[in-house]
């Protein structure tokens, strides 16, 4: 197996390559929610719900947005970076393990 990364990588290529990682999961999720949109009905044979993790989903992808953005037309490196995307995270999460959290805990 080639080794990817080595101990002389520099960190300018290794933050490259993440937001290179970060534009693939922001075009995967991007797919992710138009084609939810548009075949919850042929799936779930409902119209599409409004609920939690539509809105956490749909907050990560904005947060990505505004990262991906500030990255190109303000040059965002560093801990506004790394903050934009643990947040974006965050929602994700909440989005797909949070169905639990938000019934016991937000919604007592």
């Amino acid at each position: 197996l080639p080794k990817i990364f080595s101990s002389n990588t520099s960190i300018l290529s290794l933050e490259n390559f993440l937001f290179r990682v970060y534009w693939l999961g922001f075009i995967l999720l991007t797919i992710t929610l138009i084609s939810g949109s548009l075949f919850s009905d042929e799936i779930f044979q409902t119209s599409l719900i409004i609920n939690h993790k539509l809105i956490f989903s749909i907050c990560a992808w904005l947060i990505y947005t505004i990262l991906l953005l500030g990255r190109i037309l303000f040059g965002w490196r560093g801990k506004k970076a790394i903050k934009f995307s643990l947040i974006a995270f965050i929602f994700l999460f909440l989005a797909y393990f949070g169905s639990k959290f938000v019934v016991e805990i937000l919604l007592p």
